[in-house]
């Protein structure tokens, strides 16, 4: 079973929804990391999670560094 988490994008203010398991995220709350916790969230949106950043903040921040 699933569930929703909003995150506000700290660089624009979008706010993207995640659907993620239940149970993996109280696992990844609770210190496991979050590649083991749900394997089948994507990783954008994991990355979302972890530092708040909506997918299009990420590739214009990651689209920066590599150049």
């Amino acid at each position: 079973m699933g569930q929703t988490v909003a995150i506000d994008c700290f660089a624009c203010s979008t706010r993207t929804n995640v659907e993620v398991p239940r149970l993996g995220y109280a696992a990844w709350q609770a210190g496991i990391l979050i590649q083991q916790a749900m394997p089948g969230v994507s990783i954008e949106d994991r990355e979302t999670l972890i530092s708040s950043l909506c997918h299009h903040c990420q590739e214009q921040m990651f689209t920066e560094e590599e150049e």
